[in-house]
């Protein structure tokens, strides 16, 4: 049973029991484990987040991705084995390619900035594939 309480009065913050907004979503497989995984992107009473959660069995592992201003970016979940990284930046850095596990998650700014977020096999690492 969930249940929801109502708006707190005279604009306080109530955690407890709160309903998080649920800004975008997407499903693929993570971490090449052939199960699909879930990621979502919510305002919380912390703020903007993004959660991974990384099917386990018959339950998910967490991983927050990403908060604050980078988590209110645009979402969405990639197919590929890996991202090439971006040459923008200090002294220009040679791109190269970091190898994911088949999918990879990224988080966007239309013609703008980009990462991308790859499991390592024990967190996500985040990637600059735009900017």
């Amino acid at each position: 049973m969930i249940t929801t309480l109502a708006a707190p009065a005279f604009g306080q913050v109530f955690a407890a029991g709160a309903p998080a907004k649920m800004l975008a979503s997407c499903e693929a497989d993570l971490n090449g484990d052939k199960n699909a995984d879930l990621v979502l992107q919510l305002e919380t009473v912390r703020g903007p987040e993004v959660i991974a959660l990384l099917t386990a069995g018959d339950t998910y592992r967490g991983f927050i991705i990403a908060k604050g201003s980078g988590a209110q970016l645009r979402l969405r979940c990639e197919l590929g084995d890996g991202v090439t990284t971006t040459s923008a930046g200090v002294g220009n850095p040679k791109p190269r390619v970091v190898r994911t596990p088949g999918a990879y998650v990224v988080l966007y700014e239309p013609e703008g900035a980009a990462s991308a977020y790859v499991w390592t096999g024990s967190k996500f690492i985040e990637v600059a594939i735009a900017d």
